[in-house]
């Protein structure tokens, strides 16, 4: 007898949050600062940059969150080496976007409205974050790619 039915294709890659969104996971290298917050839904958001100057925030769901702490500690202890360095070298400190730990990023793209002063609504991404990967050894004395792959 033929078979007639259709090829099975292998499932796309689901997670809520790329459900929630409507938008497929993919994989962004970008640089994250020592700059972080929490907004008013207990989301914890990262400041990163793409390509060196396209700024976007990187946020960890809620329930998430926890599970970045390793992330935040690798972000203060290369914040705490490259100020101590300045201090040896002068009395001025580095700009915080300087201080930049290159990460890729797993996760799907969440479009943000807000409005502006004057009325206008503008309009930004945040990339929702669904796990992550450290690039290199940052931290001296630990090696971070002996770090277990967190995923958020």
């Amino acid at each position: 007898m033929l078979n007639a039915r259709k090829q099975d294709f292998p499932p796309a890659p689901h997670h809520p949050a790329a459900a929630k969104n409507q938008n497929p996971l993919c994989s962004v290298p970008l640089d994250l600062v020592p700059c972080f917050w929490s907004n008013e839904r207990d989301d914890l958001l990262i400041r990163g940059y793409v390509d060196g100057n396209l700024k976007v925030d990187v946020l960890f769901a809620g329930q998430h969150g926890v599970q970045a702490l390793p992330l935040l500690r690798a972000l203060g202890a290369l914040k705490v080496r490259k100020f101590r360095a300045a201090r040896r070298q002068g009395p001025d400190l580095p700009d915080i976007t300087s201080i930049r730990l290159p990460v890729t990023v797993d996760g799907s793209w969440l479009r943000v409205f807000e409005q502006d002063e004057s009325g206008w609504e503008t309009h930004y991404y945040n990339l929702v974050a669904v796990g992550w990967t450290i690039h290199r050894n940052i931290i001296a004395g630990q090696n971070l790619t002996d770090w277990p792959l967190c995923r958020a």
